[in-house]
């Protein structure tokens, strides 16, 4: 049983043509109440047997409150028109957790499985709980951040910017108010980014990109420390146009993302906090080609068509042997495909997909 309550107001304001502002604000209450069964343990293939029998009930409640102000504008210099973007943002997350996992001591035959396993009630849960916590999670997030986009020559954009990040968390169990995690903060991460872009023509252009990546972590090792945040660096270059008098648009991208502390899996270390702990992969590499072409190809026929080679490895190598590490679930040829058409005349209300 799920339920989300928004609610949030905008307060937009155009100062002329060329400079406008905008103010947000949101406030987003959640609640989930779950109950289910699952198994876990590797199959013998021979028995069918070897998965057990597992049981959790997971309450939670968020509260996030967010407030946005950005503000965009253009600027005349050097006999070019330039444009700039500002903002800062504020966000505050609680999140109420509870939750109790047990065991339900039962074998299942993954060839014959046993579809009548009488529910356990929640106060057996609790009572035979294996894991289980009550906890109060708050995370601040602050930024502000700048961007421009510069025309150095009729042909060539510039486009630079940064952010600077403050974050903070905090974990305590609901009972009592101890400790449940240690605090974390960051303050004043600058994350920068920046591209050129060239205009061959109206209806073609390259360009080149680079980004810095930082991403705070929710994810607690073995004995409950918080895990470093993302960080990373991600580079692009590629070319993007219109075919068919701009009815379809089609792009090519080279890519490569390096990235340290992605939070894995840890499959051996015992878990003092929390239903699952992870530990940091080391730094990690990304990279590869991506392809894309959209749009009206024909009257009324709409296609979407992509594919990405994506190649996944260490630069520094952990002990991996313990992880989910992301090579196994992260496919390295990913083809996507989307097609409808609208139907001609009397029939133009009918569109097939």
């Amino acid at each position: 049983n799920g339920k989300q309550t928004t609610v949030f107001a905008e307060l937009a304001h155009r100062f002329n043509q060329d400079w406008s502002t905008k103010l947000t604000a949101t406030s987003t209450q959640e609640s989930n109440d779950s109950k289910y069964a699952f198994t876990e343990g590797a199959v013998n293939p021979a028995t069918g047997l070897g998965p057990t029998m597992y049981a959790g009930i997971f309450d939670f409640s968020t509260h996030n409150k967010a407030l946005n102000l950005d503000v965009d504008g253009a600027f005349e210099a050097l006999g070019r028109k330039h444009s700039v973007s500002v903002g800062a943002s504020f966000n505050e997350l609680t999140s109420k957790n509870d939750f109790a996992t047990a065991r339900l001591n039962r074998a299942m035959n993954v060839w014959n499985p046993d579809h009548h396993v009488p529910e356990p009630t929640d106060q057996w849960l609790r009572e035979n709980a294996y894991r289980g916590d009550a906890t109060i999670i708050k995370m601040k997030q602050t930024g502000v951040y700048g961007v421009g986009r510069f025309r150095l020559a009729d042909p060539l954009t510039l486009v630079a910017g940064a952010r600077v990040s403050w974050y903070e968390s905090t974990g305590n169990y609901r009972d009592g108010g101890d400790q449940y995690t240690d605090p974390y903060k960051e303050n004043g991460v600058v994350t920068p980014y920046g591209g050129l872009i060239y205009a061959f023509n109206p209806q073609w252009s390259a360009y080149v990109s680079f980004a810095e990546i930082f991403d705070p972590q929710n994810a607690l090792d073995a004995s409950g420390k918080l895990l470093d945040p993302i960080l990373g660096k991600n580079y692009e270059a590629g070319i993007k146009g219109e075919l068919l008098d701009g009815r379809v648009n089609a792009s090519l991208a080279l890519f490569r993302v390096d990235q340290k502390n992605w939070a894995q899996q840890d499959l051996v270390g015992a878990c003092t906090v929390g239903d699952i702990c992870y530990v940091s992969s080391g730094k990690v590499r990304s990279q590869g080609v991506d392809a894309e072409i959209s749009g009206e190809v024909a009257p009324g026929w709409q296609l979407f068509a992509g594919y990405t080679f994506n190649t996944l490895k260490f630069l520094d190598d952990t002990d991996v042997l313990s992880t989910n590490f992301g090579r196994t679930v992260t496919p390295k040829h990913i083809l996507r495909l989307w097609s409808d058409y609208r139907l001609p005349g009397e029939w133009s209300a009918w569109t097939l997909g």
